[in-house]
This record gives structure tokens, sequence and C-alpha cells, in this order.
């Protein structure tokens, strides 16, 4: 009796053992998607989540993806427990990213508020107002490199048949503005630029994220012939001119957007400006004479090569060199034997002469670094004892104005 009371009791526990309720085993997500500043919910962004394996989420296939409803919200369910990156995107906003945490059995809430992009627009146009079509015109941000501020490019637009141009789905910042005629673009530029513009809107890792070539909206005779040689080129050429109206990049105005911001009105005129001449000599600095056999550089190109930015160049045995060359500042580099030097020429409106550029052969600096605080201790083949100074790498920069 007492046998079958307890095979009895041990199937009544099995039973409810059983049907006992099992834990989840994965979790979920949900958020609402807004305007940042405002209440207002954003409807059809999209919303991604990657494994937070991945080392790059914006190019990798999402684990989960799903796009908000006309409040704002989503919910993700069933998401495996484990660390995750949000990303949120939707055409003209710029791109969000948040981390989450998912665990079995909860449901994790996000607010995602996205920033409106920006826009800039305007008109290019030549002496006497008439439009320019079909012509790049380019949106440049600030950075700096060795203490010299470099722009570089963000976005790329083609101007249309009555000059204008829009540059948009810009994240808000600094921004400077550039039109470049297609004569002051090298064969290859302008190759790259056509090929770009006549097929595609590129845009890297999101909305204007990276660089952006926008489909042309003018002319859609994107290629053009090659430029004839140097030697054949007028004298007067176009040069790329950044707004308000300069050549100069270090005289350019910026323009500063913030979040939705719509900055009309960044006229860009163009005009030819005429080259000038450029003459000078190549000194040897070992014997204080002319340099024979010197050789030549302009901004890092060897004036034999063919640059259809820059005119006629010539140097002759005796050192002497006469030069073709746009407005703007230029460093020229001169060599001889083993020596080098170098001139930085800011052409104007007049003809530049009597450059000299002294080649001096190279010099040797010596030197021992002492750091505060560490003993001054050498060890007998000159190294310093201190561990913290055997990684220590010294550079040289050449500073030029």
């Amino acid at each position: 009796m007492n046998d079958r009371m307890n095979v009895i009791g041990a199937a009544v526990i099995a039973l409810f053992v059983g049907s006992a309720p099992q834990q989840p085993a994965t979790g979920s997500i949900q958020g609402i998607v807004s305007r940042a500043g405002t209440n207002e919910a954003l409807s059809r962004a999209t919303v991604e989540i990657h494994g937070d394996d991945r080392s790059d989420g914006s190019s990798a296939r999402p684990d989960y993806i799903t796009t908000t409803e006309n409040d704002g919200r989503f919910v993700i369910p069933n998401v495996k427990p484990g660390r995750y990156r949000v990303v949120v995107t939707r055409p003209g906003y710029v791109r969000r990213t948040l981390g989450v945490a998912v665990f079995a059995g909860r449901t994790e809430d996000l607010q995602a508020p996205l920033i409106a992009t920006a826009a800039i627009s305007g008109r290019v146009y030549g002496t006497n107002g008439e439009p320019f079509g079909n012509l790049d015109v380019a949106a440049l941000k600030p950075s700096y490199q060795d203490g010299h501020r470099v722009l570089t490019p963000v976005q790329i637009v083609r101007t249309d048949d009555r000059g204008e141009y829009r540059l948009f789905w810009l994240s808000p910042g600094r921004y400077y503005v550039r039109a470049t005629h297609r004569d002051a673009q090298t064969p290859i530029e302008r190759m790259m630029s056509a090929s770009a513009v006549a097929n595609w809107m590129l845009v890297s890792g999101g909305p204007v994220s990276g660089l952006a070539l926008i489909r042309s909206t003018g002319d859609p005779a994107a290629a053009q012939p090659p430029m004839p040689p140097a030697e054949t080129q007028p004298v007067e050429r176009y040069m790329p001119v950044y707004f308000p109206g300069t050549t100069a990049d270090r005289a350019a105005l910026a323009v500063d957007l913030s979040a939705g911001a719509d900055a009309r009105g960044v006229d860009i005129p163009l005009a030819p400006v005429r080259a000038r001449r450029v003459r000078g000599v190549v000194i040897n600095g070992a014997t204080g004479q002319p340099a024979q056999y010197a050789g030549l550089d302009v901004d890092g190109s060897d004036v034999g090569r063919s640059d259809p930015l820059r005119g006629s160049a010539r140097i002759d045995r005796d050192g002497s060199f006469d030069l073709t060359l746009l407005p703007g500042p230029h460093t020229l580099m001169g060599t001889a034997g083993t020596g080098e030097g170098y001139a930085f020429v800011d052409v104007g409106d007049a003809d530049v002469e009597g450059v000299q550029i002294i080649a001096i052969p190279p010099v040797t600096i010596a030197g021992r670094i002492v750091v505060e605080g560490l003993p001054d201790q050498k060890a007998s083949a000159g190294r310093v004892a201190s561990a913290d100074l055997e990684d220590l790498r010294i550079s040289l920069r050449r500073v030029l104005p």
C-alpha cells in the first residue's frame, strides 16, 4: 500500500513540475522616435538592432529591423539576451546610435530623439550675371592637421540650368562652400566627378556621414573633352572659388548651420583670373652660386609634369626658373646636389621677380630629452636608462607660412 502511494505521489509531483511555467528565453526592445527638442513623433523611421560583437553596425546586416508607426513608436520582440547597438535613421535627420542591454523576460524602453539636418542653397553666376550650370558645388568641413586648417568635402552637387544648387541633409555645424569651374579641374577630377554625378547618389554611413555625391540636376552631358596641354592654355583661367567670392580658402566665410536650418542666398560669383609670371633662381647653398642642373617642385609637383592648373614652367641649366602660376599661395622647392630649399610666394595681381631658393645640404640635429621628476641617469652607451623614454620617437616638421 505504501509503495502504491509513493508511486502516485511521485506522478503528481511530476505532473505539477512539468506544467510549471517556463521562464522566457528572450526579451524585447520598445521605444519612441521623435524630433529633438520637440514632442513631434517621427513615423517611418528605420530602427536597426546590431549585435555588440559587430565592429561597425552601420555596414553589417542588422539582427533585427523595424520601422516606427504614426505615433513614432516601435516594438521589437523576441530579442536574444545580450548587448546591442540600436541605429535609428530617417531621411532629413542625423543618424542616432544607442546602446542597450537585453535581458530575458524584460522589455527595454528607449527614447531616440533625432536632430534635423540642414541645407545650404544659392546660385553660381558669371561676371555679367549669367548662370553657370552643370558645375560642382561642394560643402566642406574644417578640421586641423598639425595646427593647419584643412577643408574636406562632405557633399558635392551640380548646379542646374539656372546656376542654382542645393546642398541638403547636412549635419548641423560649420561649413565652407566652394564652386569649381570645369577648367579648374584636372582631367582625373573631371572624369571622377562626371562618372559619380551622372550615375548615382552615394551617402556613406547614413545621411551625410562621410562623402556624398549627389546626382546632377543640370546638363546631363556631364562628360567633357580633355583639356589641352598646359602650353596652349589661355592666359586667363578659372580657379575654385569659395563663398562669398574668394580663391583663397583662408579668406572664405563660414556658414554655420543649426538643426533644421535652411541657409539660402549663399551665392558664388565666378570670374577668370590672370596667371602671373614667377621668376627666380635656385642657389647651391654649399657654393653660394646658381645651381647647375637644379630641380624645382611647385606645390609638391615636378615642374616637368603637365598640370592644367599651372601654365608654362621652365628651369634652365644655370638654376634660373620662369613659371606661370595662378593667383594664390604657392610653395616652391628647389634641389641642387644633396641640398634642398624652400620659398613661399603669394601670387597676386602682378608678376613676381627675384625669388631665391637656397638649397642647403641636410644637417644633423642631436640632443637629449630629460623628463622632469625622473633621475638624470644615462647608460654607458648614452641611452637614457629610464624605461619611460625607451619608446619615445622624435619627429621634425617643416613649417612654411
